[in-house]
């Protein structure tokens, strides 16, 4: 279980392939207008045709001591990121989300991801939702804001995260259980 009560710095983990579509340009400029920069440490992690554009954008906002990009990492490291994160952003316009999503879900990390069809209205899992629309850079930067100073709404955030998990997603001894109970019907219900 997590508990945001420290004043130490929000750890931001954005995990995905730095291309047009993922938003990286629109959540680094949100960072900029955000009320709490210095109390970000964010990581983008992944590797991409604008990596070295967004790199140079970070340098111009001068955000260098805030962002940090790490490449492309091993399943196993990208999963110690996500651990470490107190939350995980995910914005793709592409209206799918990615398997960090479900991975940050299953620890109980907090999750800020677009709403889009795609996340199937993940609203109603309680998770918080950026809308796509001509404020978005804005409402980065106000859940940034409101993710640095408000613990209670962090820590509930991650229990609707863990809520999540556990009612929409199985673990491997379930799925294993769910088909083997499939088979065994199928077997011992099927007239020759």
């Amino acid at each position: 279980k997590r508990n945001f009560q420290t004043t130490s710095k929000l750890k931001i983990v954005y995990l995905s392939r730095i291309v047009n579509n993922k938003g990286h340009t629109d959540f680094i400029q949100g960072i900029s207008k955000s009320k709490v920069t210095n109390q970000l440490e964010v990581k983008i992690i992944g590797e991409g045709h604008l990596k070295n554009h967004l790199e140079q954008m970070v340098r111009s906002l001068n955000l260098e001591e805030n962002i940090h990009f790490t490449g492309r990492l091993s399943h196993n490291d990208a999963l110690h990121e996500i651990s470490k994160a107190d939350l995980i952003v995910s914005i793709n316009y592409d209206g799918v989300f990615g398997n960090v999503v479900l991975e940050a879900s299953q620890m109980g990390i907090p999750l800020a991801v677009l709403s889009h069809s795609g996340c199937l209205s993940l609203s109603q899992y309680n998770f918080f939702e950026l809308e796509k629309d001509s404020y978005l850079v804005e409402n980065i930067a106000k859940t940034l804001d409101k993710a640095v100073k408000d613990k209670v709404w962090l820590n509930d955030l991650s229990k609707k995260s863990e809520q999540f998990a556990e009612n929409y997603l199985v673990n491997w001894n379930q799925r294993i259980d769910s088909e083997l109970l499939i088979v065994k019907n199928f077997f011992y219900n099927y007239d020759l």
